[in-house]
């Protein structure tokens, strides 16, 4: 890990054209603890500039190569000559061709489906990610409860990328999501860069995250699985299906045939995790109304405050979170039946403490 921040360039200067450059806060590895392994994959523990993050994204859309920033292009001279800045360079060959196509594919379905559709051009395909990272109280003792960075960085066209733009905005007002307030400034920039350049719109072509990755091998994610359509089937053939994929299934109810599902089909789900079944009888009316009106209560500890709101939306309940970091505490405890539409209590700690 510690490796692979250095390749991505964080920890040192971009060697960019301006002055007091910051190296950032990278801990040298042999001050590491146990819970920096922790902290830094999503971001605690070290802290990087604008430039480091837009540099390390060049890595993904240049083939898995970090790309040397530079200020300008060329300066212009009074008697009209031109002498250039630099040549491209590439500072290091971070991960190989394949697994950066595999993250295109996977910050393009961000601003398809996710959190970033607000960045979204017509005609041109975009890939990029949202940012919402906490902010240090000044006497660096924990985080600002309110106020956050927000920000979207993304490249276009995704197949073959020419503009990487990132838009961070400090402390906004109200919302503080970055696939919110950064997200539309992104789309802002780039609607005026295509106009003003003349940059031809790709295909029109809708690129879905499964479709992606059953056409590659080498980008198949382990430990995930598509939740599968059970609605319709017996309880024997559902059950089939859901061990065939790694999914554990729960029953709701006394009838024969499942009339429901949570997850939803078509949904991403760890293996290994529990799917609900709501049941009725063989004709289809429902043997206890009430049976569907429950869910089951999903085991959130661990999960970081956005991925515990996720799987919360996928079982029909909602959250009410104090705190940030990762869940520590839940209420109603793991796997307890709820009606749908209620809420959980989510306390959120820092991992670092």
């Amino acid at each position: 890990m510690a490796q692979y921040l250095q390749m991505y360039g964080f920890g040192k200067p971009t060697g960019i054209e301006l002055p007091g450059e910051s190296r950032g806060i990278v801990k040298p590895f042999a001050k590491w603890k146990r819970w920096t392994e922790a902290s830094v994959p999503f971001g605690q523990g070290m802290a990087v500039t604008s430039i480091q993050l837009m540099a390390a994204y060049t890595a993904i859309a240049n083939n898995g190569r970090v790309l040397k920033p530079w200020i300008i292009k060329e300066m212009r001279h009074p008697d009209e000559i031109r002498t250039k800045v630099g040549k491209t360079e590439y500072q290091s060959q971070v991960v190989s061709p394949g697994t950066a196509a595999a993250m295109r594919s996977i910050l393009r379905d961000v601003v398809v489906r996710g959190s970033g559709v607000a960045a979204g051009l017509d005609n041109y395909q975009v890939a990029g990610k949202t940012g919402t990272a906490q902010k240090p109280l000044s006497n660096g003792r924990g985080y600002d409860p309110v106020y956050h960075v927000a920000s979207f960085i993304g490249f276009f066209p995704a197949d073959e990328p020419e503009f990487l733009i990132g838009v961070m905005i400090d402390a906004p007002q109200g919302v503080q999501w970055g696939g919110v307030v950064a997200g539309p400034v992104f789309r802002k920039i780039s609607r005026k860069l295509v106009s003003y350049l003349g940059i031809p719109p790709g295909p029109q072509k809708v690129y879905a995250f499964a479709k992606d990755y059953e056409k590659d091998p080498m980008v198949q994610l382990e430990g995930i699985v598509r939740v599968p359509k059970v609605t319709g089937l017996s309880v024997r053939e559902s059950k089939a299906v859901l061990k065939k994929e790694g999914l554990l299934p729960v029953c709701l109810g006394k009838g024969t045939q499942v009339v429901s599902q949570r997850p939803f089909a078509d949904q991403w789900s760890n293996r290994d995790s529990r799917v609900i079944l709501y049941m009725a009888d063989s004709e289809g009316v429902t043997v206890s109304e009430a049976t569907l009106t429950k869910s089951i209560v999903p085991n959130l500890s661990g999960q970081s405050m956005r991925n515990a709101l996720l799987i919360l939306e996928q079982y029909g309940l909602h959250a009410d979170i104090s705190g940030s970091g990762v869940v520590k505490h839940q209420d109603p405890k793991p796997y307890a039946r709820i009606s749908l539409g209620e809420h959980c209590s989510i306390v959120c700690e820092d991992p670092e403490e």
